[in-house]
């Protein structure tokens, strides 16, 4: 075989590869899904997404938290392990890492056994807050890297979300990501009834030192896609909420800053190329609702 041609297929192999730079990687997100057999939508959203992903295979999907309602997870064989979630997500085009966080219906049961449930055998993936996720997983540097933040301490047992935030500030400075996601529970900002999360603010703040791309959240059980209320020349981060995973909805009204909203069962899929992330959300059974391209920002000194 000669050189010319060894070189050849070295660059086609690379270009097919994980580390290919020019790749999509394709995310799916929602959270507040964790009904499992108490009522059907879970299991509707779930049915959907993987015909969804049989057309646009997925690489990942994020968890946006409140996996198991009411009152969370006892232990890690509790029986919702089966019934609201491998069950529900074991299907031909979901067998992808379901990348997880806390919500405030988690902590009404036992939430260090999501953490401990994470282990060989099973796509579920959370660790101690917060923590990074980077896709492709063997690439360097990765095209996206995902970052989980638990908020719910902060937003409703008053406890103080400095010491998560001073761990996470090195996570986003030291990212060599091209495009930076940070996901947690509680919205920052929101036109459905909980409204702004103002106890997140510092969040808030690192996001935009940071240079992070977008927030991606639940809580509000809605799809939206928004901006800051009060956005300042250097703020960049997109926010996206996907609250639709399964449980029963809220009423949204767009307000001024909100390019879409809609009480709404279903999902996002970010497809994140090295110049651009395409959104779209997926009302459950309806197709695309909305669609918009979040364009990569200058870079700037951080």
């Amino acid at each position: 075989m000669s050189i010319l041609l060894v070189r050849v297929l070295v660059a086609l192999a690379l270009a097919l590869g994980d580390g290919n730079p020019t790749q999509v990687v394709r995310i799916a997100a929602f959270g507040d899904q964790g009904f499992g057999p108490k009522t059907p939508t879970q299991e509707q959203v779930a049915r959907y997404l993987d015909s969804v992903a049989e057309k646009n295979p997925l690489d990942f999907v994020l968890l946006l938290g409140d996996n198991f309602y009411m009152e969370g997870v006892k232990d890690v064989n509790d029986p919702q392990w089966d019934s609201s979630f491998e069950k529900v997500y074991d299907r031909p085009h979901l067998k992808v890492p379901f990348v997880a966080t806390l919500g405030n219906h988690d902590y009404h049961g036992n939430a260090q056994a999501e953490i401990d449930y994470a282990r060989p055998g099973t796509h579920w993936v959370m660790e101690p807050f917060p923590y990074r996720f980077a896709w492709p997983k063997d690439a360097d540097p990765p095209l996206v890297e995902c970052f989980a933040v638990d908020t719910t301490p902060a937003a409703e047992l008053g406890g103080d979300l400095q010491p998560q935030l001073d761990r996470l500030r090195p996570m986003l400075t030291s990212s060599k990501a091209r495009w930076k996601i940070v996901f947690g529970h509680h919205p920052i900002f929101s036109d459905g009834p909980h409204g702004d999360t103002t106890v997140l603010s510092p969040l808030r703040k690192l996001l935009v030192e940071t240079g992070v791309d977008a927030y991606v959240c639940g809580h509000d059980h809605v799809l939206e896609s928004l901006r800051a209320k009060d956005r300042s020349p250097d703020d960049h981060v997109a926010y996206w909420i996907a609250g639709g995973g399964g449980a029963p909805l809220y009423p949204v009204k767009k307000g001024e800053t909100s390019a879409f909203a809609e009480s709404c069962n279903g999902f996002l899929v970010l497809d994140v190329a090295p110049d651009s992330i395409r959104v779209r959300m997926f009302g459950l059974d309806k197709g695309v609702l909305f669609e918009e391209t979040v364009r990569k920002a200058p870079a700037t000194a951080r």
